[in-house]
């Protein structure tokens, strides 16, 4: 079995900080549960943070009427910490969630977009496909005239010459 945790000192501060060996202070606006213990190690357990737009601290939590601000059982912080935790987390989650399902969304419609894309560019491909074969009808059509003109002008020329001379 483990052995057990060393004997502690319980202090339940507020606002004033505490000062560490070696200089470093503790300080946080939050209700905070500091225990020394007795191998000279800190234990510290914040109090939650207000969320930007919540009510009060009260409605964070089920336990948090019950740890109030002169409470300095470190056994009913933890139980307040962890279900503060607990709700953050599934907040988290929940948020995660909703972020997740926009960007499958997103990833939908970038999809849809870039088939509809796709499709243009066949059409689009198709399109100058035929008018490309369109344009060799024209041309050789065009040559076929031209070749016509000329053996006809040719003929005009001899039948010309021949009346003439």
């Amino acid at each position: 079995m483990a052995a057990p945790p060393p004997k502690s000192r319980s202090v339940r501060r507020s606002v004033p900080p505490v000062t560490l060996p070696g200089g470093v202070e503790l300080v946080s606006p939050l209700p905070t549960f500091i225990s020394k213990r007795s191998d000279e190690t800190y234990l510290r357990i914040d109090g939650p943070e207000p969320v930007l737009g919540s009510q009060t601290d009260a409605s964070l939590s089920p336990i948090s009427a019950s740890v109030t601000a002169s409470s300095t059982d470190p056994e009913a912080w933890l139980t307040y910490h962890a279900t503060d935790l607990i709700a953050r987390l599934s907040e988290w989650a929940d948020d995660l969630s909703v972020r997740e399902s926009n960007l499958h969304a997103r990833e939908a419609a970038w999809e849809r977009q870039a088939r509809r894309l796709r499709l243009q560019f066949q059409e689009t491909q198709i399109e100058l496909e035929q008018l490309a074969a369109s344009l060799r009808e024209e041309r050789e059509e065009l040559a076929e005239q031209q070749i016509r003109i000329e053996r006809t002008a040719r003929e005009i020329a001899l039948a010309s010459d021949y009346w003439v001379g």
